[in-house]
């Protein structure tokens, strides 16, 4: 009961959140009264051929002023749908380029209301295309669903699906990083089926811009949450590509070979073969110019240890979703294939697989500076030059079959397999400098590290519903298991103020993990619009960890004097035993989930070298959660979420071996800590406008953390003795402990509207992050609050598709403050200013051309920059189709390109550089492949 009577005061902030929100679901359950439907098709008058694209506009009558009016528009069969429309009589407005405008009187009582079939005559005046056109949806919000028109943002031909993503309103795309609304996409469907398993880049830059229908974002829940309608927190932010006709046949692609000055060279090959529900895709690449197809983890090594990345002066990367490998800087050369399949095995099975592999050559030269919050201490500042390069093989193997074994029970199996060969060389030269710029301790080491590892999970759901409706029974069982292999020899010279000492090991690790939870849901109705879930989670980790380091030994001349400092044999184990009771109420306008699961966990250590260290320690926490979904007449969406949820510490975080990679900056764990507790709270919020063309969007996070793991740093002033671990003056020793307050937030609002009188799309966006984080430095508590807030605008023609261009801009102004040494307080900004450009003034002629201005000021003197990094490229089409290109293109024109870095933690501010690609000229030639078979959709059979 300890845990119990400790978290007291969380809890019942916990249950008062849930209680607002229950206050809510009363307010507004006269609101949430029922609502229908109006559908219908749309076809040509004369050959009563389905009209793909038609406008459809709601307003009720007699209120010309009204704000409540809905859009919609026509799919490739003609069909629309209008949702949640409430009782009354409306306008029905149907529209389409070159047609006349139908309008209809509509009344809405008791049902759902289906028009059948609208026909619209053409209206012969060509004028009016453009003003239709112009006016036509660009955004519709259904739900917590954003449906982008991919046809009110024109392209160039042969872009692809990245460039018009690119257009869209609220979704950025920075350093490889996709996000939406300021929140990381994790993966791209096509027509809602996985392509190229969860790598968002592959899925965005192989399919052509052309073919796309709408661009849908929206969170997509695991599997067992679809079926149960219960959110558990595992949802994706999701972004679904539709393509204009989902049973489209033929093949389409491209390849392309390039040849440029210092050696320079490009090649790769896309193919892609689409025969109905059958999609084989095939993707090859090669090139040293830092282009890649696949995800970014699979040119890093799952060891590499570096975590600085570069170009065009950005910040920390990303996580890789196989090893958590962060993105890195220099220049990288990439081999890489890649397939991607999926088809309907008969009417019951589905399936989608995908496999990669890459090979990768990576040299990073970066030097940096850090500056610690320290009082009044003997030096100031710690400078560092090192040079890594890093070969890297990874393969990647996705499958998922949906079995569907009758209308009341179906089946999903999803299997991922993973190996990766790393191999790291790093040298590295280091020192701690005085406040008079006198160096008091040195470094210079040299790492090799050899690794390799395999990751392989899989998990099946299994679905019934029963007889009687919203009563169901799911199992969902999931596993994991990554062994890891590896070797090492590490050599480094240290000067301290008292001597010098030289370090020269051998190193092997092995290591594994295991994972395995269920969960069983058992979902009952309660009332007409009421549904309980009960639902029992049990899981296991296992974590072992066996790494021996050995000292070069003179007399034996072999590595063979065990170091005890830094060998450890560890293993660790979490259970944890969850049951809960949820409540979901669902109308047609609103839902609401509340629940609370009660969570039982044991948390095992048993460390048998170089000591014997046993640690057992017991959990139990009321985790409440409480979900609002209202979805708003006209076209407004609102989604609340408050998630509650612990975390067990890190097998690195809580073993006691000390990792000496930089002796002067010691790290090693402590197996007292105790799992954190989280609460986070986010809000969605959607409005768009279809007969205006505009959309809000907003984005609100924050989360607060009991017992949040964070770290404390011992910096010697003089030689000591920390926790059995020796140091000398200047070097420092990082460990881990549990400490209350760490708070991270952030928000995102962005603002669309077309300007019709010059046929272009404006942005606006504005965004704030704000994070607390609590540290201990020399056994002083160190508040490190860092805020950082910036506007964003995006303008882009809608002109034609022979004239593309995009004008961008993203500030960003960041506060940092701490508790102690305040004098380090700092502020410091950086802004990104970009044109981008795509021409087809005169036949065959292509002309690309883009600036990017990057601005840095407020860090290090050494470290501000302003730069312009301009690409151009001349290219002309020929052959039947324009399908064959050449192309004589220049990356960084007036060779200013840089790679500058501000990573700002809780125990100091660093600034860094990083070596990046420089200027050359290159010649390609590409070939497009394109061979669809046109299809004429036809009108459904019940609406003939």
């Amino acid at each position: 009961m300890l845990n119990f009577e400790k978290n007291r005061s969380v809890y019942f902030k916990s249950f008062y959140i849930q209680f607002c929100f229950i206050i809510i679901l009363g307010v507004n359950f006269k609101l949430a009264s029922q609502t229908f439907s109006i559908s219908g098709n749309i076809v040509d008058s004369t050959g009563k051929l389905p009209l793909f694209g038609a406008s459809i506009n709601l307003k009720p009558l007699g209120d010309t002023l009204s704000k409540f009016n809905f859009g919609a528009t026509t799919d490739t069969l003609g069909h629309f749908t209008i949702s949640n429309v409430s009782i009354g009589n409306y306008r029905l407005k149907a529209a389409a380029i070159g047609y006349k405008p139908s309008v209809k009187r509509i009344s809405v009582s008791n049902s759902n209301i289906d028009l059948a079939t609208i026909s619209i005559s053409k209206s012969g005046i060509v004028l009016k295309d453009v003003s239709i056109d112009e006016k036509q949806t660009r955004t519709e919000q259904n739900g917590d669903t954003t449906a982008f028109n991919a046809g009110a943002y024109k392209t160039n031909p042969d872009a692809t699906s990245e460039d018009l993503i690119n257009k869209l309103p609220g979704i950025t795309n920075q350093n490889g990083v996709l996000k939406v609304n300021g929140e990381e996409v994790k993966q791209v469907l096509v027509d809602g089926k996985a392509y190229f398993g969860d790598d968002v880049n592959a899925g965005l830059k192989n399919l052509q811009a052309d073919m796309v229908n709408k661009v849908q974002v929206y969170d997509q829940a695991s599997e067992q949450s679809q079926f149960t309608g219960f959110d558990d927190g595992q949802a994706k932010k999701t972004i679904n590509i539709v393509t204009k006709n989902k049973n489209m046949n033929g093949q389409f692609g491209k390849v392309y070979a390039g040849y440029g000055t210092d050696e320079r060279y490009t090649a790769g090959i896309t193919l892609n073969h689409f025969d109905n529900a059958r999609r084989l895709t095939f993707l090859g690449l090669s090139n040293n110019i830092n282009l890649q197809n696949f995800s970014m983890s699979d040119i890093f090594g799952s060891s590499s240890g570096n975590k600085f990345m570069g170009g065009r002066g950005s910040s920390r990367g990303g996580s890789s979703n196989n090893f958590s490998v962060g993105q890195l800087g220099g220049v990288t050369q990439t081999n890489s294939i890649g397939v991607n399949y999926s088809d309907e095995w008969g009417k019951k099975i589905k399936v989608t697989g995908s496999y990669f592999l890459n090979q990768s050559d990576n040299v990073n030269t970066s030097n940096l500076l850090r500056n610690y919050y320290l009082n009044n201490e003997s030096f100031s500042y710690y400078k560092e030059i090192n040079d890594a390069s890093t070969t890297n093989i990874n393969n990647r193997l996705n499958f998922r079959l949906e079995y569907t074994i009758d209308s009341m029970n179906a089946m999903v199996v999803t299997t991922k397999l993973t190996s990766q060969f790393t191999d790291y060389i790093k040298n590295l030269d280091g020192g701690n400098y005085s406040i008079m710029d006198q160096l008091q301790t040195s470094i210079l080491t040299s790492n090799t590290t050899k690794n390799l590892g395999y990751n392989f999970s899989s998990g099946i759901t299994y679905r019934h519903r029963f007889d009687k409706p919203r009563r169901t029974f799911s199992v969902d069982i999931n596993g994991s298991n990554n062994p890891r292999t590896g070797n090492g020899a590490y050599f480094s010279t240290n000067k301290f103020t008292s001597d010098t000492t030289l370090i020269d090991q051998s190193s092997n690790l092995k290591s594994t993990s295991y994972s395995g939870s269920t969960s069983f849901a058992w979902t009952e109705p309660m009332g007409k619009f009421g549904q309980l879930l009960f639902n029992y989670v049990p899981s296991i980790t296992l974590n072992l960890q066996d790494k021996e380091t050995d000292n070069f030994d003179f007399n034996t001349n072999d590595f063979t004097l065990i170091d005890t400092a830094l060998t450890n044999k560890y293993e660790n184990k979490y259970y944890t035993h969850k049951v809960g009771v949820n409540y979901r109420y669902k109308n047609a306008k609103m839902s609401i989930i509340v629940g609370n699961d009660f969570q039982y966990a044991i948390l095992n250590g048993n460390q048998q070298f170089p000591s014997t260290v046993q640690v057992k320690k017991t959990f139990q926490n009321i985790l409440p959660t409480t979900t609002l979904n209202y979805k708003f007449m006209d076209g407004k969406n609102l989604k609340m979420i408050y998630r509650t949820a612990t975390a067990a510490p890190s097998i690195t975080q809580l073993q006691q071996i000390v990792d000496n990679t930089n002796p002067l900056q010691l790290k090693t764990g402590n197996p007292d800590l105790s799992q954190n507790y989280e609460q986070t709270f986010i809000v969605h919020y959607g409005k768009t406008n279809a007969e205006k063309a505009t959309g809000f969007f907003a984005f609100f996070y924050l989360s607060m953390t009991n017992n949040y793991i964070a770290n404390t740093t011992t910096i010697a002033k003089s030689d000591t003795i920390v926790n059995a671990i020796f140091l000398n003056q200047g070097s420092q020793l990082s460990n881990y402990v549990n400490m209350n307050g760490y708070k991270n937030g952030r928000g995102f609002l962005t603002y669309s509207l077309p300007l019709t009188k010059i046929k272009c799309n404006l942005s606006f966006n504005g965004s704030c992050n704000y994070s607390l984080t609590p540290a201990l430095i020399n056994g002083l508590t160190n508040n490190s609050q860092n805020i950082n807030f910036g506007p964003g605008s995006t303008f882009s023609s809608n002109i034609s598709e022979k004239l593309d261009f995009t004008i961008a801009y993203n500030g960003s102004y960041n506060i940092i403050s701490n508790s102690i040494q305040q004098q380090a307080d700092d502020n410091y900004f950086t802004h990104t200013a970009s044109f981008k450009i795509n021409c087809l003034p005169y036949k065959g002629i292509v002309l690309n051309s883009s600036i990017d201005q990057l601005f840095y000021t407020g860090l290090n003197q050494a470290y501000n920059t302003n730069f312009l990094l301009w690409n151009a490229s001349v290219g002309y089409k020929f052959l039947k189709n324009k399908s064959l290109e050449t192309k004589i293109s220049v990356f960084d024109i007036l060779n200013q390109n840089t790679s500058v870095n501000r990573a700002v933690t809780e125990t100091y501010i660093e600034d860094s550089k990083t070596n990046v690609l420089k200027q050359y000229f290159m010649l390609t030639v590409t070939y497009n492949i394109k061979k669809l078979k046109s299809q004429t959709p036809t009108v459904p059979v019940e609406n003939k």
